[in-house]
């Protein structure tokens, strides 16, 4: 018997998949997948300082989107006292 199916493919089917359909494409294959290939169609996985550093991006983004949200709220009470 067959075991459970996974609900995403494996690594090498995206490699395959990835060197075959290479020069087809106009689109990244990251743009679908968000993993990212080299020039050989090889899935390049991120290391565990690539992820921290991929967090720490998404972090100082988060970070700016609450300062400005701040100031905009700030800027809408003064126009509302005034």
């Amino acid at each position: 018997m067959k075991g459970p199916q996974l609900d995403y493919p494996s690594l090498r089917k995206i490699e395959h998949l990835t060197q075959k359909l290479t020069g087809k494409i106009r689109v990244p294959i990251g743009v679908y997948t968000e993993l990212k290939t080299n020039e050989n169609g090889l899935v390049d996985l991120l290391s565990l300082d690539g992820y921290k550093k991929r967090n720490s991006d998404l972090e100082s983004l988060m970070l700016k989107h609450q300062l400005i949200n701040n100031q905009l709220e700030i800027q809408i009470q003064n126009l509302k006292s005034s």
